[in-house]
């Protein structure tokens, strides 16, 4: 009998390689998750052709190129080029006017990175997936 699970094609960017290794760890759990990294944004850009189910996106990526695209831009070019995939913003970013922005660009799932981090992200992932 053939097994019929779909395997969820799943990108995190992070420009913080140990959170982002975190991310992949806890992800990695999920026995139907196909996890890439990337710590920046215009690599998940380029590799979008891959089709990402979901897309977990940091805000700030600056940390290896101070003039690397933030997760504001990058969601807008995702959104256009991969519409179908959900985008999960995970970030420490706790203005107002940061999340206010993004909420008008469309982003619907904003997480903070603080102790609820992954309890967040697991309720999140069950609708997903």
């Amino acid at each position: 009998m053939l097994n019929n699970v779909k395997i969820y094609n799943v990108f995190v960017v992070e420009d913080d390689k140990f959170y982002m290794d975190l991310l992949r760890s806890y992800l990695s759990t999920r026995a139907n998750f196909k996890v890439s990294c990337f710590t920046s944004g215009e690599d998940c850009i380029l590799n979008l052709g891959s089709k990402p189910d979901l897309v977990i996106l940091d805000y700030l990526l600056d940390r290896e190129n101070p003039y690397a695209m933030d997760g504001k831009n990058v969601y807008k070019i995702i959104r256009n080029l991969s519409p179908d995939s959900n985008i999960i913003v995970v970030s420490a970013q706790q203005s107002a006017e940061v999340v206010f922005g993004l909420v008008q660009e469309g982003v619907r799932n904003y997480v903070m990175k603080d102790k609820q981090t992954f309890h967040e992200l697991d309720q999140l992932l069950d609708e997903y997936a």
